[in-house]
């Protein structure tokens, strides 16, 4: 981000935490659908991720007996970079949906257990 770098974690409420802490803005819009975040940065250019089609979501469809039906967000695009100036650049993202078998295997390796002796 024009030579800024950070990163920032969400508190209980949802509200941003940058870490470590720094005058960056950081605003969330968290909607059922797409949630999205705007970072400020010191000089006052505006960074645009997610939204409606800049979110990556995953969802896994069983593993160890339980079924998920909720897809998680775990990624989100830049779609915009706004100057103070009002100049702007835009990105759009073209969709993909894959799916594949992650599998579960369980392996013990090591020492068997023995019992005790007395």
């Amino acid at each position: 981000m024009d030579g800024f770098s950070g990163s920032f974690v969400l508190d209980a409420d949802r509200t941003p935490v940058c870490i470590p802490a720094s005058k960056i803005k950081v605003e969330t819009n968290f909607n059922i659908n797409n949630s999205s975040f705007i970072i400020t940065g010191t000089n006052g250019t505006k960074y645009y991720f997610g939204g409606a089609g800049a979110v990556e979501k995953t969802k896994r469809t069983n593993t160890c007996g339980k079924t998920f039906n909720v897809f998680v967000e775990n990624a989100w695009y830049l779609t915009k970079i706004e100057s103070p100036v009002a100049e702007a650049i835009t990105f759009a993202y073209t969709p993909l949906t894959y799916t594949y078998d992650q599998g579960v295997k369980n392996r013990l390796t090591g020492v068997s257990p023995r019992c005790a002796q007395m």
